[in-house]
Formats: C-alpha cells, structure tokens, sequence
C-alpha cells in the first residue's frame, strides 16, 4: 500500500511540471501577441486576417456624416466624433482641386473605404495614417501609395505641358487611364468653362478635340488659356486646404490671408 502512493505522488509532480510548462509556453504566445498589438486594441486580431469575438461584439461607433460624398474629410470617413469646421475647409480644398484639374467630380466612391483609398492615392498613404493618428484612429494600408505633388497632378489631367509656354494643336485632355485614380473616379470630363453651345449639346470637349473637330478645339484652347501659368500660392493654398490633420489645416480666416488672394478684392 505504500508502495501504491509513492507512485501517485510521482505522477501528480509529473503531471504537475507539464502543467507549469504548458502554462509558461501559453503565456510567451500571449506576450508576443500582446506585443505586436498597439495598447488602445485589447484584442489579439490586430493586423491578422481574423476578427475575433471581442471585435464583433464591439457596438457600431456612432458619428456626424456631414458633407457630399466626394468631399468629405478624411475625419469624417473614419468616423471621428470630435468634428469641427475644419471639415468645410477640406470640402472648400476638393472644389479648389476640380477647378485647377479641370475633373469633376474629381473624388466619385460608392463608399467610405473607397473615398478614403483614394484620397490617399492623391495625399499619400503612410501621410494618411499619420494623420489619422492624430484624431485617435488606427488606419491599415496593404499597399504604401506616396504622395503626389499637386501642381503635376493637375496640369497632368488638364493635358498641359509643362516644358510647353504656350498651347499648341498638340494638347491632348488627360488620360482616360491614368493610373493613380480608380475606374470610378477616372472619368472623361469637360473642362469647367464651357460656351452655352458646348453645356447644351453635352458633348465632351476632349471627344470633340480627338474626333478634329476645329469648333470643339478652339473652346478647348480658350478654356485651358492661362492654366498653365498657375501660379505656386495657388498650390501651396491647395495643399494647406487639403492637410490631413483637421488640427493644421488652414482656417477659413487664415486662407483669406494667404498671399494667393494678396492682389484680389475680396469686398
């Protein structure tokens, strides 16, 4: 009989030590996992192609959607609830940017996600997420898209260039596939100044251009006149229009300030 309890007490100190040991491996994964995930998440599905319970059971965040799709801040399309007027000054930087491209709409998504993929095509992707940072939302891009700088942009989708001082027959309109938009937003538009002959007929301008028609050219070259010596405060007002960070954005106040609006009346 004392035989018989030596040999569970050795088995209860075997089984006993592989307990410890499964406890000690469960609990390096844990650290490991709680390493790589940011301290605002408690959840282990950070970065994986998993959503776990704790994610599904998360209730719905609830905030303003205030402003025309298209034009819409990219606090907005995160769902920040912390919205000031700065919102209206990236809206007023969307019109700014169709004006000197010469595309409207120049942002056209069916959703959030899409709306916001393609503002970073435009602003960059890794300057998006640093941004959102700043107003407290976690933003995962599979792709880094960089920058683009905004003058080229638009003089690349006005079909101006930019070595060119003066418009020839040889100014084509955009490309009908230019890489950096999606299909949606990559549409044939008609530049903004149009004659009442053109706007009633509906026709594009860039179709009647490609098709020889010597009428359509000559409103194509009266209406891209002059976009070609755009001046640098012009961009420079763009850029600040279009900062990330609602919290450096420029303010209604300090763009009628800006040296861009220095020789206009504005009374």
């Amino acid at each position: 009989m004392k035989q018989s309890k030596t040999v569970d007490v050795l088995s209860r100190k075997l089984a006993t030590k592989k307990k410890a040991v499964s406890t000690k491996v469960m609990n390096s994964v844990m650290k490991k996992t709680i390493s790589s995930c940011p301290a605002s998440l408690t959840c282990d599905c950070y970065a994986t192609d998993k959503v776990c319970s704790i994610c599904l059971s998360r209730r719905q965040q609830v905030a303003p959607r205030a402003g025309t799709p298209g034009f819409r801040a990219p606090e907005v399309l995160t769902k920040c609830p912390n919205q000031t007027t700065a919102i209206d000054m990236w809206s007023a930087g969307v019109i700014f940017l169709s004006l000197l491209s010469g595309r409207y709409p120049f942002y056209k998504a069916s959703d959030d996600l899409t709306a916001l993929a393609q503002i970073m095509t435009i602003r960059g992707s890794r300057e998006t997420i640093q941004a959102a940072k700043t107003f407290g939302k976690s933003i995962l891009c599979s792709k880094e898209v960089p920058a683009q700088d905004l003058r080229k942009l638009c003089e690349k989708l006005r079909g101006i260039d930019a070595n060119t001082p003066k418009l020839t027959s040889d100014v084509q309109g955009p490309a009908s596939h230019d890489p950096t938009f999606s299909e949606k937003t990559d549409h044939k538009a008609a530049h903004l100044i149009q004659t009442p002959q053109a706007q009633h007929s509906g026709s594009s301008l860039y179709k009647g251009n490609r098709d020889g028609c010597g009428g359509c050219f000559d409103v194509c070259t009266a209406n891209l006149e002059g976009w070609d010596k755009v001046p640098d405060e012009a961009y420079d007002l763009l850029d600040r229009l279009l900062d990330l960070n609602p919290a450096s954005r420029i303010t209604a106040e300090e763009a009628l300030l800006h040296p861009f609006f220095k020789d206009m009346n504005l009374c």
